[in-house]
């Protein structure tokens, strides 16, 4: 089966850390699926892939969807102009440069851009479409003068969501045809405490914006007492706007011999078994892929109670569900409690068995192949 993957311009992040691992696995374990990459730029994952010898195409596509918070009409009015042009230019190059008559399937990576349905539809092939977001976090905005759900159920694709809460927002929304398929991640074999320390050691690891939630996990530990903040140490690893982590410098500044900021790494993973604690507070998470990478590497994990952290921290062993809408005393009670009496020591080889037992990229990768058999034989049977 020879299956088109298509990624916009995102090289970094979760969604692109899925796709390319996805497609690794599909690579060094099924030979009955051929790989076609499709980028809309020429990013780091092209190469990356190209490397490998993969069939890589870079045409330029633009998104239906926008996470601008609010757009002035004519912002808007712009914004369509740009993707109904690329879109026009797009099935131009296609035609000239993809050999669609010998492709069995599409595989889009995000729920932003229509390109691969509207390729399917075109060229009558089957259609998956990854939802990796619950999409009112993002206020996400439709560029089209037609409704958005509309849009996306009028090409008959399968969606696949990577968390129960993603699909139970997404239906509803209204989407139609829907499964779940959790995404999964590579088990390391990087060794873990390599480094000792006297410090509880507290690794809050992604993009620094506020709907990660930074501030509002800073609030918790601000109102620790002394004796506990002398035990912990915290990095923030990830990149963000400059503004949004001077701002978080400053309005914490008591807190300064406590954490520190450093840029994100690609071989990040390597330090994390170094941690006792992960940190995931996001407002609300489509799935977590760095709270299965802090388990999968023995970390105790502090997830926010809403999202789709629940549907991984599944037990105490595992980690800390926070409701932050709890007072930021109450929170640093438990969190005193947590450090006090080490829990976040015992249990790590439950936590790594835990990950790669239930989301491993295998499982994810098997469960993708079944929804790709799944949507074949449906439209082998549209057709007859």
């Amino acid at each position: 089966m020879r299956v088109l993957y298509i990624m916009n311009n995102v090289d970094q992040g979760g969604a692109a850390l899925a796709f390319k691992d996805m497609i690794d696995e599909v690579l060094d374990n099924h030979p009955e699926i051929t790989p076609i990459i499709l980028l809309a730029k020429n990013n780091t994952l092209a190469s990356y892939f190209a490397k490998k010898g993969v069939e890589i195409h870079v045409i330029n596509f633009n998104n239906f969807l926008t996470t601008e918070r609010h757009p002035k009409i004519l912002w808007k009015v712009a914004l369509l102009s740009r993707y109904l042009l690329a879109k026009r230019n797009f099935f131009k190059t296609v035609e000239n440069r993809l050999k669609i008559a010998s492709i069995d399937l599409i595989h889009s990576n995000l729920d932003r851009f229509d390109i691969g349905a509207q390729l399917a539809k075109k060229y009558t092939l089957p259609h998956v479409w990854h939802i990796r977001e619950h999409g009112d976090d993002f206020n996400l905005q439709n560029l089209l003068l037609t409704d958005a759900i509309k849009h996306m159920n009028s090409f008959h694709s399968h969606f696949i969501a990577i968390s129960q809460s993603v699909l139970n927002k997404w239906k509803e929304y209204g989407i139609e045809n829907i499964t779940l398929v959790y995404d999964g991640i590579n088990a390391t074999t990087y060794p873990g405490n390599v480094q000792k320390s006297d410090k509880v050691r507290i690794l809050f690891l992604g993009g620094i914006t506020k709907t990660k939630g930074q501030d509002r996990f800073l609030k918790i530990i601000a109102t620790l007492p002394p004796e506990t903040l002398a035990k912990i140490q915290i990095d923030f690893i990830g990149n963000g706007p400059s503004h949004y982590i001077q701002f978080l410098k400053m309005k914490y500044r008591q807190l300064s011999d406590v954490f520190m900021f450093y840029p994100y790494k690609n071989d990040i993973l390597k330090q994390v078994g170094q941690y006792d604690i992960g940190v995931n507070a996001s407002f609300m998470e489509g799935f977590g892929r760095v709270t299965a990478e802090y388990l999968e590497q023995g970390l105790f994990v502090m997830g926010s109670a809403s999202g789709a952290s629940p549907e991984i921290i599944t037990d105490d062993k595992l980690g800390w569900l926070i409701d932050f809408s709890d007072a930021p005393q109450a929170n640093a009670l438990k969190l005193k409690e947590i450090i006090d009496t080490e829990v976040y020591k015992l249990d790590r080889a439950y936590r790594i068995e835990y990950i790669r037992e239930n989301f491993s990229i295998k499982k994810h990768v098997n469960n993708v192949l079944t929804v790709y058999k799944q949507v074949s034989e449906n439209n082998y049977d549209q057709s007859i």
